[in-house]
């Protein structure tokens, strides 16, 4: 998708400039067009930031999540990730606003058991609650969603890539995912240490295993020393 920035254009009439980028990405997807995400990730900042300045980020929310559901429903899941991401950002001076888009955008990747945007909107859930209501059950409740997904991207890499793979990005490497389950389990074990250690040493356990299939040995033994010191701290 070849991007054509006419600032005048954006600043005059925002609403008319996002109307032309969608037709733009549409018909590029049509022709199966090579879309760059990166080209197309700044071309939506571009439009939000005029729509911001003129005080209309309602909006622009409407119009980028009609985009997104568009985009969704023509099965390109990753671009439509990269305007649920930027508008998580987008709105992150009103949390309420931010966690209904990200709750949108994961029961989408959930009716698509699509491993990947779970993982991706869990996660933005999860920093979103540990701002607002860290420890609560919406916050666990959204690191567990994250594991299960990370589990399924580890243990299924194969096949969770071969859908994922579109004309817009190529996914992470495994060894990637290993090391966000780990980051993931010990975000868990912070949470349950004190309050349900039971809980906690179940984690533990798990995040051993997950810890043995990391291949960088200083990242390895670091995690190590992490668990160690984890192992130490809980009292069951």
């Amino acid at each position: 998708m070849k991007l054509e920035f006419n600032p005048q254009r954006i600043v005059k009439n925002p609403g008319k400039s996002f109307d032309i980028f969608s037709q733009k990405v549409m018909k590029s997807i049509k022709r199966q067009e090579k879309v760059d995400a990166s080209a197309f990730s700044c071309e939506l900042m571009s439009i939000g930031d005029v729509f911001e300045k003129q005080g209309k980020k309602p909006v622009m929310n409407k119009m980028a999540q009609r985009l997104a559901e568009t985009l969704v429903n023509i099965g390109d899941s990753n671009l439509s990730g990269i305007i649920y991401s930027f508008l998580i950002k987008f709105n992150k001076d009103n949390a309420k606003i931010a966690e209904q888009i990200a709750l949108n955008a994961l029961a989408i990747a959930n009716r698509q058991k699509d491993s990947i945007h779970i993982m991706a909107r869990s996660y933005d859930l999860k920093e979103i609650y540990k701002q607002t209501e860290y420890g609560s059950e919406k916050h666990l409740k959204a690191l567990y969603s994250e594991k299960r997904a990370l589990k399924d991207i580890v243990t299924n890499y194969d096949n969770v890539i071969k859908k994922y793979r579109t004309v817009t990005r190529e996914a992470k490497p495994k060894e990637t995912y290993e090391l966000m389950l780990c980051e993931n389990i010990f975000e868990i074990i912070e949470i349950l240490k004190k309050k349900e250690p039971k809980r906690a040493l179940e984690e533990l356990n798990q995040l051993k295993e997950a810890v043995s299939r990391i291949k960088q040995q200083g990242t390895k033994e670091k995690n190590l020393r992490r668990i160690k010191e984890l192992s130490e701290e809980i009292k069951p």
